[in-house]
């Protein structure tokens, strides 16, 4: 599978975000995107889910959770360079610190796009 397909990004959180947040998040997240090669904005899907009710180690709280999905296999070194930019992103943004962040990255062969399904 090549890597030219969208990468898509669901950012859940239970604090309120603004407009501004929402364009400030979409970036930040597209820059650490891009520190991927191969990788762009252009292709890029961000989903964010916020004021949801979040529940952490048995206390409800501000929280996010990122959900990071790509085509194609990634190295775990710049799946590591993303996930760092993708919690630096956050803090800024949200004012969340490292405790109250969780990220799970997944890599898929199969992707759906433009009306097929596309593998290895």
């Amino acid at each position: 599978l090549r890597g030219d397909f969208m990468p898509y990004i669901r950012l859940s959180t239970s604090k309120p975000v603004s407009a501004e947040q929402q364009i400030a998040l979409k970036s930040g997240l597209a820059r650490a995107v891009e520190l991927i090669p191969g990788k762009k904005e252009a292709l890029l899907m961000v989903e964010i889910a916020a004021g949801q009710t979040m529940f952490y180690r048995g206390e409800r709280g501000d929280f996010a959770f990122i959900d990071a999905r790509f085509s194609g296999d990634i190295p775990f070194e710049q799946k590591k360079i993303f996930t760092e930019a993708a919690f630096k992103t956050v803090a800024e943004v949200l004012g969340l610190n490292e405790e109250s962040v969780n990220l799970t990255f997944s890599c898929f062969s199969d992707w759906g796009t433009k009306g097929t399904l596309l593998g290895r």
